[in-house]
């Protein structure tokens, strides 16, 4: 991948559309100074397949780049942003423009008869008070601090796929 690239992916702001939220006071991390391009990144260029580790699959379109489980760890951390450790994988647009992180937890799944049980604002809830924990990590690493100001689109259950 060049240089002016991962320069770029450095300076891109925080898009959290994998959740569907929206971030209000994302900082864009600076560039990197030329001598410092980032971290070395295995990059896997579409169009191609990326591998979430054992879980699943994703399809890296033409004009898209994809990076592995530990290379997306290397590179949220220098865009300041702490891992989980669920990290299974990046795809990003070439030009850089925004990015999703593949994240997987093996927490259940939602049963088709809990499927009008699920309330949108209790999610929000306990996303926000997440949010405040992660932000006193980010603090205490001199990090810029994050809100989450609500849903993109709510979660909803997908009754073809059995997914939220």
């Amino acid at each position: 991948m060049s240089k002016e690239w991962m320069k770029g992916i450095l300076g891109v702001t925080l898009a959290l559309g994998v959740c569907g939220l929206a971030a209000a006071d994302a900082q864009p991390a600076p560039p990197a100074p030329a001598e410092d391009q980032g971290p070395d990144v295995n990059w896997v260029q579409g169009p191609a397949s990326g591998e979430l580790g054992s879980v699943a699959t994703v399809t890296v379109p033409e004009k898209y780049i994809f990076a592995g489980p530990d290379d997306t760890k290397k590179l949220m951390e220098a865009m300041h942003n702490p891992t989980s450790g669920t990290e299974m994988g990046l795809i990003a647009p070439m030009e850089g423009s925004w990015f999703i992180v593949f994240e997987y937890d093996d927490s259940g799944h939602v049963a088709d008869d809990e499927k009008g049980d699920l309330d949108a604002d209790a999610i929000l809830k306990t996303l926000r008070e997440s949010q405040k924990e992660g932000n006193k990590e980010r603090a205490k690493r001199g990090w810029n601090t994050l809100e989450i100001s609500g849903w993109m689109q709510p979660p909803h259950y997908d009754p073809e796929t059995h997914n939220l």
